[in-house]
């Protein structure tokens, strides 16, 4: 324990070391997003305080500011980050190595900088996170009822990202309902059927909806920003659906080959996200051969990854795909959640891929 108390101390520094970062290095080279405006109260608008995700930030940024001055004023939102982070790491069950590797690869430069500062990213992960540790515990058996923290964590996630939110709670929901009535496998599977029936038929229904929504989004970017790129995803009524894979997947990734070649200064996002994206494909590709080797899947853990991944990517297609500065900003929210689950994933197939290995050592003796 006192180990791992040093492993989140340094992780902890990591964070205060990329807070000074972004505020005196990185933002000579680029915006900070609102940070200023919030600093300087060109947000603050306390009528609608309880309502208002951007009126939070301005109201409290702007406080934090004349209180703490515009440095420490930051301090705040990277505790939260931080806590959100902590919540769910710290119901994984892993080792001291794999917690290393974990807090490493939430370690990396972007995640680093827009979670580390006054931002509505650094609240993104805060919610995320707390709701992160709940599906855990679920997971585990380890209770059904929620805490405190974690209600608190859906009324922020409904007005900081209510997208995003919907596809949490209806991962709670399915597993709430797994554990509240002790399904068994058959059932658990009828489960799932029902769950991915249910999201197609709310889809359905709210299909042009969705529609016009996703066609509009676009037209809120700036066409005259450097790294804004032409809208050539969602222009006609279908394209949500059609131009979906790629644009799940450039909205993840962020800037493109060209682009880095056109602007170099974001050549380190480009490279982030493919170590980001071969590490996800290494640890997947690992859990399948181990399920091929010892004949053991577990279906529960695949589709919760699965429906995590393609439910949140696809809201944030529309989101990040106009701009990879946007991508990326707007990846920090959930990156954290993804990480926390593809190592839930690992840590699990690799304590059975142990029980595995020492039956058969056994039996061979």
């Amino acid at each position: 324990m006192i180990i791992n108390k040093k492993i989140w101390q340094y992780f902890f520094i990591s964070k205060i070391f990329y807070m000074l970062f972004a505020l005196f290095v990185y933002s000579n080279f680029t915006s900070l997003g609102d940070t200023w405006a919030y600093f300087n109260g060109g947000h603050y608008n306390i009528s609608n305080f309880l309502w208002s995700s951007t009126s939070i930030m301005g109201v409290t940024g702007f406080l934090f500011a004349k209180v703490f001055g515009t440095v420490l004023a930051n301090l705040p939102y990277l505790f939260l980050s931080f806590y959100g982070i902590y919540y769910s790491v710290s119901r994984l069950k892993l080792s001291k190595k794999e917690l290393i590797y974990l807090l490493l690869f939430l370690s990396l430069p972007s995640f680093g900088v827009w979670t580390s500062i006054c931002s509505k990213e650094s609240i993104g992960v805060f919610f995320m996170g707390i709701l992160a540790g709940y599906i855990i515990d679920l997971y585990y058996k380890r209770r059904i009822s929620m805490k405190f923290i974690e209600l608190i964590a859906i009324y922020i996630g409904l007005l900081f990202k209510p997208q995003y939110l919907v596809v949490v709670v209806s991962i709670i929901l399915f597993l709430y309902i797994k554990r509240k009535f002790n399904l068994k496998k058959i059932t658990t599977f009828m489960l799932m059927l029902v769950y991915i029936l249910s999201i197609v038929f709310i889809f359905n229904i709210f299909y042009d909806e969705i529609n016009q929504v996703s066609l509009i989004i676009p037209t809120h970017f700036n066409p005259d920003a450097q790294s804004t790129r032409e809208n050539t995803l969602l222009l006609e009524y279908g394209d949500i659906i059609y131009n979906a894979p790629y644009g799940m997947f450039i909205s993840f990734w962020g800037p493109t080959w060209n682009e880095i070649l056109a602007k170099p200064a974001q050549s380190i996002a480009f490279f982030e996200s493919l170590f980001i994206v071969s590490m996800f494909i290494v640890f997947l590709l690992d859990i399948f051969l181990k399920s091929i080797v010892f004949s053991k899947i577990n279906i529960l853990l695949i589709f919760l990854l699965s429906a995590i991944f393609i439910l949140i990517l696809f809201v944030h297609f529309p989101f990040g795909f106009m701009n990879p500065g946007s991508a990326l900003r707007y990846r920090e929210n959930f990156y954290a959640f993804f990480a926390v689950f593809v190592f839930l994933i690992k840590s699990e197939y690799l304590k059975n891929y142990k029980i595995t290995y020492t039956m058969q050592t056994k039996d061979n003796k």
